[in-house]
């Protein structure tokens, strides 16, 4: 993201489940340039690792040719926790159904902000696709 003028404001959100052996790795770069007085740049990632196997890397970057700004960065990266699946799991969901509600917990967050209605349903069937809808 490259803030040039004055007062603007970017966030960034990215989100991701990796399985197998996914390899993925996320260069964000917040880039305050000269004479972007006041400007704001949010960047978060929030991974989920789905098998022991898969790799995710991370590398932000911010960058300030201009004083009076404001970066932040953040990323969370986690595997699927056995006492959460376990918790869904007495709940009566079964294993592939308690993983597919965290897997789209994790997608919540970006989801909720497109606005097309339509999409958002697209995107978590294609997400359902790509899991062996349970």
């Amino acid at each position: 993201m490259i803030h040039t003028g004055k007062d603007t404001h970017s966030e960034l959100r990215t989100a991701g489940v990796l399985r197998d052996r996914s390899r993925k790795i996320l260069r964000g770069t917040i880039d305050f340039r000269q004479g972007a007085v006041r400007a704001v740049g949010h960047e978060r990632e929030a991974v989920l690792l789905l098998s022991p196997t898969a790799r995710n890397r991370t590398a932000p970057l911010i960058l300030c040719g201009e004083e009076l700004v404001e970066g932040q960065h953040a990323a969370t990266v986690g595997r699927f926790e056995e006492g959460q699946l376990y918790y869904l799991c007495s709940r009566g969901l079964s294993p592939a159904q308690a993983k597919h509600l965290m897997v789209e917990a994790r997608f919540a967050p970006v989801l909720d902000q497109i606005p097309d209605e339509a999409l958002r349903v697209e995107i978590l069937e294609n997400i359902g696709r790509r899991l062996g809808q349970p």
